[in-house]
């Protein structure tokens, strides 16, 4: 082989180990920790349901244009980086990492596209927003249940068909949609997706052994009363974890009537394509041109 091929494979193995490396490094395993000290910082906000929603909503407006809402690194600006952001869904890259890291990459930011949030989050904030993230990967989740912070009404009624009749007390008017859709967004999304359809939530597709019901189907929804619905959140059904120790009598109705609204909305039929595809398609086309172009040139 002559000099010149020499350089040229040379040069190929080069940009291959770069593009390699980005995507290492899109995948949350490039990253380093932090100073040392990081790591042992102790996180002094108990994980519970007022910290979920006040990190769920700090997220949400500061996280979810790269991270994408479900943590999955899917968000609308996420095209228009070189690296795709941290896919908080990882169970193993998240259990790499301790809440000071995680504290300490929101704080002072990390490599050229997640910036320092020092100067725009309080430190409890932030620390916040640790405890959503950990609420995101779903083994993790399942083993860091909320910490209750106040006692929660109940009811003397424990068996199905004593809620089948159950009327709803709440009404269906707007604060009751808007309350019933922030309970939805921070319990059930992950399971049956943004629209209700049990097929798009990070954790229907991670963490389930079988598919969510689908709750924008017209049968379904008509064949459970909203007494039904009320039980199956409060006290949980098959997979699904009971919500009544953490969630208020008022705030699972509110998401009754939340998710009476998803009757009948069409699906999305599309599939999310995996994010490293079209690169590594790349990167194996471009082997396969350099070593045609290296014999031609021998």
């Amino acid at each position: 082989m002559n000099r010149r091929a020499v350089t040229v494979t040379f040069a190929i193995m080069l940009v291959l180990v770069v593009a390699a490396t980005q995507v290492w490094a899109s995948e949350g395993h490039a990253e380093g920790g932090g100073p040392a000290e990081v790591s042992s910082i102790a996180n002094p906000q108990q994980m519970n349901a007022e910290s979920l929603k006040t990190g769920m909503a700090v997220y949400e407006k500061n996280c979810s244009g790269c991270h994408g809402d479900s943590g999955r690194g899917d968000g609308p600006l996420a095209n228009s980086l070189l690296e795709k952001p941290t896919d908080f869904t990882n169970v193993t890259m998240m259990e790499e990492h301790s809440d000071g890291e995680l504290f300490y990459k929101i704080k002072e930011g990390v490599g050229e596209y997640m910036p320092a949030f020092e100067n725009q989050l309080t430190e409890n904030d932030m620390w916040h927003v640790v405890n959503y993230l950990r609420s995101i990967a779903p083994e993790l989740a399942a083993q860091e249940e909320p910490v209750l912070t106040e006692e929660k009404e109940t009811t003397s009624m424990a068996s199905p068909e004593e809620f089948r009749t159950l009327e709803n007390p709440v009404s269906n008017d707007h604060a009751s949609f808007t309350g019933g859709k922030e309970v939805y967004k921070l319990y059930c999304y992950r399971c049956h997706g943004e629209n209700g359809w049990g097929n798009n939530g990070s954790y229907a597709q991670s963490a389930l052994t079988k598919p969510a019901p689908d709750l924008s189907d017209p049968a379904l929804l008509r064949k459970m009363t909203d007494g039904e619905l009320f039980y199956t959140i409060k006290f949980g059904s098959g997979e699904m974890l009971s919500h009544g120790e953490y969630l208020s009598d008022e705030e699972i109705w509110q998401t009754v009537n939340y998710i009476r609204t998803f009757e009948g909305k069409e699906h999305d039929t599309t599939t999310r394509e995996k994010s490293n595809t079209t690169l590594y398609g790349a990167i194996l086309l471009i082997a396969v041109l350099i070593v045609f172009f290296v014999k031609r040139r021998r």
